[in-house]
């Protein structure tokens, strides 16, 4: 398997945790030590305070979300990826609508045999709601 696919199935899993609704879940495919650097919000550092903006995401209506690799450059223990997201909430009749979207930068790290995410940067490609 290349890196590229690799680095898509980690993402697939993160995926899966946001259908599940489980920021925990979501969450743990991060390094203890991680930071996620959101588009026009501070840091947050470590997997508790990633699992509390998880958290927020799904309260606010997020069901769906979608990443694709575009770009990944690294070895076996380190990679670079670039990316993009589509984020989706449901609508009262069911259906589902995009309502964010973007592109991302994520360094990974491999540990005990997983890729792990230790820095995850992204911007919307759409204005930040006032």
């Amino acid at each position: 398997m290349s890196l590229k696919d690799e680095l898509q199935s980690a993402q697939n899993g993160l995926a899966a945790a946001f259908c599940a609704r489980d920021a925990v879940r979501a969450a743990a495919l991060y390094t203890d030590d991680a930071c996620l650097m959101p588009d026009g919000l501070p840091t947050f550092h470590g997997r508790a305070a990633i699992g509390q903006f998880f958290g927020g995401a799904i309260e606010q209506g997020i069901v769906e979300a979608r990443f694709t690799t575009e770009e990944a450059d690294g070895d076996d223990q380190q990679a670079l990826e670039v990316g993009r997201y589509e984020l989706f909430a449901a609508l009262p009749n069911g259906e589902r609508e995009c309502i964010d979207d973007g592109r991302y930068f994520i360094a990974w790290r491999k540990i005990d045999g997983a890729w792990r995410i230790a820095r995850d940067m992204f911007n919307r490609y759409r204005p930040i709601p006032a």
